[in-house]
C-alpha cells in the first residue's frame, strides 16, 4: 500500500476551548494556554461541602499563577440565620479576590437582603472588607452600609488597629486628617467643632451607673496652668516650662495675654508674672494655690478656619452657603 501524506492544516494546533458539564457541579470553563499564563474563568453551579449553602451559581476567576491557592469568585447564594436569633431567610451576592497565601484571611465584598418572614424582614446591607476565617466574628477590617426593617440606616466600620482618614492631593504625599485607634483614642489634625460635649465613663463608685461632666467652654482658647506651693524664707519662682516638663520657650510660644491668680487661705501674699515665670512672696510656711491662664497664639491656632489672624476665636459668623442640591440637577446629560 502506498503511503499517504497529509499536509499540516492551520487548525491542528487549536487554542483551548470552552468545556461544558451539565447539572449541579457542571460548569463552562474558558482557559488560556500555558504560554499566555494559563488564566481563565469558570461559570457554573456548585453545591459545596465546605459551606452550608444550597447549590448556587458562581463565576470563578483563575489567575493561572503557581502561587494561587484559591480562585477569585462571584457567587449568589441563599441561607437562613436561625440562631441565636431567628432572622429568617436571605439572599446575597459575594465577591472575593484570588488567594495566594492560605492563612484564612480574604478580601470580600458582599450584599444581603432578608425576606419578610422574621423580624429582620426587609433588612439589607452591603459590606466591603477583609475577613478572617480563623476567628469567631470573622471581621478583620470592613465597613457595612445597612438599612434596617424599621427604616433606620447605619454605617458601621470595623478595624483591629486604626481607622485613618487622609486627604487626596493631586500630587505629593498624603496628609493624615483624622485617626481613631482600637482604644477609642481620636486624633484630629485640624480643629474640632461640636454642638455640645462631655465625658461619659463607667461610674468609679456605683457599678450600675455611668458618670458624665460637661466640658468647660468660653469665648477664648484658654490654656490653664495651676498648682500648689509652700513658701519658704525666699520668694518662690515657678517656671511653667520646668513645672510641666516642656522644652524651654514652649510656654511663650503657645500663650499670649496671660494673667495669674494666687490664693493663700486668708494670708497676705504678693506675686508677679514675667513671661513664663510666676514669682510668689509671703510668710514662710504659707501654702498657696496658684493659677496662670493664657490664650493660645501658636500658628496652628491661627491657621484654623474658626479664628482671626491673631488666633482669636470668631464668635459670631455667617455659615458658608450649602452645596447645590444634587437632586435639583439634571440627571440626563445634554450632548448638544
Amino acid at each position: 500500500m502506498r503511503p499517504r501524506f497529509f499536509p499540516a492544516l492551520p487548525n491542528q494546533n487549536r487554542p483551548p476551548r470552552a468545556q461544558q458539564r451539565i447539572g449541579t457541579g457542571g460548569y463552562t470553563e474558558y482557559k488560556g494556554s500555558s504560554s499566555d499564563g494559563g488564566g481563565g474563568v469558570k461559570i457554573g453551579v456548585i453545591d459545596s461541602t465546605h459551606d452550608s449553602y444550597d447549590a448556587y451559581g458562581y463565576v470563578a476567576f483563575d489567575t493561572g499563577h503557581s502561587s494561587q491557592v484559591y480562585t477569585g469568585f462571584l457567587a449568589s447564594t441563599t441561607d437562613a440565620v436561625t440562631s441565636p436569633t431567628n432572622y429568617g431567610q436571605y439572599g446575597q451576592v459575594m465577591m472575593s479576590t484570588p488567594v495566594f497565601h492560605n492563612d484564612g484571611i480574604r478580601a470580600y465584598t458582599w450584599g444581603r437582603e432578608y425576606d419578610n418572614s422574621q423580624s429582620y424582614g426587609g433588612r439589607s446591607f452591603w459590606a466591603v472588607g477583609v475577613l478572617n476565617n480563623a476567628t469567631t466574628n470573622g471581621r478583620e477590617v470592613g465597613t457595612f452600609w445597612t438599612h434596617f426593617a424599621n427604616g433606620n440606616t447605619t454605617i458601621a466600620s470595623y478595624a483591629k488597629t486604626t481607622h485613618t482618614w487622609y486627604d487626596a492631593p493631586d500630587t505629593g504625599a498624603y496628609t493624615t486628617l483624622m485617626s481613631l485607634n482600637s482604644s477609642g483614642n481620636l486624633s484630629v489634625t485640624g480643629s474640632l467643632s461640636k454642638g455640645s460635649g462631655s465625658f461619659d465613663i463607667a461610674h468609679p463608685v456605683l457599678e450600675d451607673k455611668r458618670l458624665r461632666h460637661s466640658f468647660i467652654e468660653g469665648p477664648y482658647a484658654d490654656l490653664i496652668y495651676r498648682g500648689t506651693v509652700t513658701l519658704g524664707t525666699e520668694p518662690v519662682t515657678i517656671c511653667m516650662d520646668e513645672q510641666y516638663g516642656m522644652a524651654e520657650g514652649t510656654w511663650k510660644a503657645l500663650n499670649t495675654n496671660p494673667w495669674s491668680m494666687v490664693s493663700a487661705s486668708g494670708k497676705l501674699v504678693e506675686w508677679s508674672l514675667d513671661e513664663c515665670k510666676l514669682t510668689i512672696t509671703g510668710d514662710e510656711g504659707t501654702v498657696c494655690q496658684w493659677m496662670v491662664i493664657g490664650e493660645r497664639k501658636d500658628q496652628h491656632m491661627i491657621d484654623t478656619d474658626s479664628t482671626d489672624n491673631d488666633g482669636r476665636l470668631i464668635l459670631e459668623y455667617t455659615p458658608t452657603a450649602e452645596p447645590e442640591d444634587i437632586h435639583e440637577q439634571s440627571i440626563t446629560p445634554d450632548y448638544r
